[in-house]
């Protein structure tokens, strides 16, 4: 059946050829103050020609409503066009459903509602990330573990589609399902509730796009996996999340066939070309590098190479990997909690003024 998809047709018609242009950091001081310019040495190529532009939104998590309404705005400003938002299924429904009771908690349902309906009153596209599972949908094995029946998962994600048909364009099916800190999974059992997650999606909101969890990493062997697990035609979107090793900027050539490499998207293409899959494009739903003065196992970066960088992304990518529709930037603002690693991956700081890499993005995008 033709897909109608209300993202598709407007990315498809932006994804160009374009110069890269690399530049490297002037400054080692990774402090705050004007750590780097806003602009860029080279001119930047037509928003028309570069991937959708996108950020991981923590809206529900730590948020107050004044700061909800500050960043989004600002968000809006500084070339943001889509947002991905993580909605846990186990907070959604922690009850197993009966005849009389469903087991949905309102309150948890009212603060969805809210975050989506504030983004999409502001004109963003909406991606949500459908995760953690309910300890009766899987014998209480935790959020990690996937659901003993897929069809509990797939009535969910599908009931959700319809609550916000209109607000959402697409549904990431579970987060990282390679990386066992985040689902416990190998490719044959995933692929089944994948498979089911997009029938009965499509049978609620046949426009919708039904994305692949996106993978920690280039992870060509997990996507191999996936296919021969049959889950070819089970979604719309492909996604990875390509963060690149060592802190070494997208240019960087891979060394070696190792998941943690940026350029090694290429293998995973490489993979869909060999099961017949061109038509289906690639998202990369989070990638982002992290701004603090760098340890040795989790090396940052500074402001001014974090500005650099991104602009090398959104660039680079449209140069080398057309099939890419859409990068979303991990994340919007700084974190109050984790490691400092975690900490910094923000656009903005935690007080909402926007780093280097904000500007340097509205500089790229806006027109």
């Amino acid at each position: 059946m033709a897909r109608v998809s209300i993202v598709v047709a407007g990315t498809m018609a932006r994804i160009a050829s374009v110069g890269c242009s690399v530049q490297t950091s002037g400054s080692p001081d990774a402090s705050r103050p004007g750590a780097a310019s806003s602009g860029s040495a080279a001119e930047a190529p037509s928003s028309a020609s570069l991937p959708l532009a996108g950020v991981q939104y923590r809206g529900n998590w730590g948020y107050s409503q004044a700061e909800r309404t500050e960043l989004l705005a600002k968000l809006s400003t500084h070339g943001v066009e889509w947002l991905r938002i993580g909605v846990r299924w186990a907070s959604i429904q922690p009850d197993e459903p009966t005849a009389s009771d469903l087991g949905r908690d309102p309150s948890a349902l009212s603060r969805v509602d809210r975050i989506i309906r504030e983004a999409h009153a502001r004109g963003f596209l909406v991606s949500v990330t459908f995760n953690s599972t309910p300890d009766w949908a899987n014998g209480g094995r935790g959020p990690t573990a996937l659901p003993s029946d897929p069809s509990d998962y797939a009535r969910a994600v599908a009931w959700m589609a319809e609550r916000y048909r209109g607000q959402v364009q697409s549904w990431e099916i579970y987060n990282e399902p390679n990386n066992e800190r985040m689902l416990r999974a190998t490719p044959a059992t995933y692929v089944p509730v994948l498979c089911a997650a997009y029938r009965a999606i499509h049978r609620v909101v046949p426009d919708l796009e039904v994305v692949t969890g996106g993978t920690s990493g280039n992870d060509w062997e997990w996507v191999e996996g996936m296919y021969e697990a049959g889950a070819k035609g089970c979604f719309d979107v492909l996604a990875t999340h390509p963060y690149q090793a060592k802190a070494k900027p997208p240019s960087h050539p891979a060394p070696n066939d190792r998941q943690w490499w940026f350029q090694n998207i290429s293998l995973v293409r490489e993979v869909m070309l060999d099961h017949h899959d061109a038509g289906t494009p690639v998202w990369f739903t989070e990638v982002g590098w992290s701004t603090h003065p760098g340890v040795v196992r989790k090396p940052g970066v500074t402001l001014e190479q974090q500005a650099d960088y991104i602009e090398e992304l959104f660039r680079f990518t449209a140069e080398h990997y057309p099939y890419v529709e859409r990068i979303n930037w991990y994340q919007a603002r700084d974190e109050p909690f984790g490691d400092v690693h975690r900490q910094n991956f923000g656009l903005f700081f935690q007080d909402l003024e926007p780093k280097p890499s904000a500007r340097r993005l509205r500089n790229l995008i806006v027109r």
